[in-house]
């Protein structure tokens, strides 16, 4: 689980650094967006086992509603900043250049995460480390 999620998030920042090359106007950044999608996608199936085994069953509606929150304000904050660079600069290269940055550096988040002790340590996850079901 952890491996798979570490691969994807090197696979999006990949193709995110891709398309700083493939990128040249507005209809291509939508076109080549559609196709980065389903690769991002991908990432997001990865992370729902991980999900499942770091939060306790007790808690998990709550700490992923707290997730959804944060991922919404953070989500925002990097639109209005994304559409300011690209206003900057007058190229849509800009945001796929940040975002490879960023996405690159999520198996080093995933490892630093690992190596802190889980404060729900002890209490019961949906699923082992693995992805195994309990």
């Amino acid at each position: 689980t952890r491996r798979s999620c570490g691969v994807a998030g090197l696979f999006v920042g990949a193709s995110q650094r891709a398309m700083v090359f493939l990128v040249r106007d507005k209809a291509t950044c939508m076109a080549r967006y559609m196709l980065y999608t389903g690769v991002n996608a991908l990432m997001g199936a990865a992370l729902f086992p991980m999900t499942f085994s770091h939060l306790p069953k007790e808690k998990f509606g709550q700490l992923t509603s707290c997730q959804g929150l944060i991922s919404q304000g953070l989500l925002f904050i990097g639109t209005m900043t994304l559409g300011g660079l690209i206003s900057l600069f007058d190229n849509y290269r800009v945001a796929f250049f940040f975002g490879g940055a960023i996405y690159l550096l999520s198996p080093i988040f995933l490892l630093v995460m690992l190596k802190f002790r889980s404060p729900f340590e002890g209490m019961e996850t949906s699923m082992n480390a693995e992805g195994a079901v309990k």
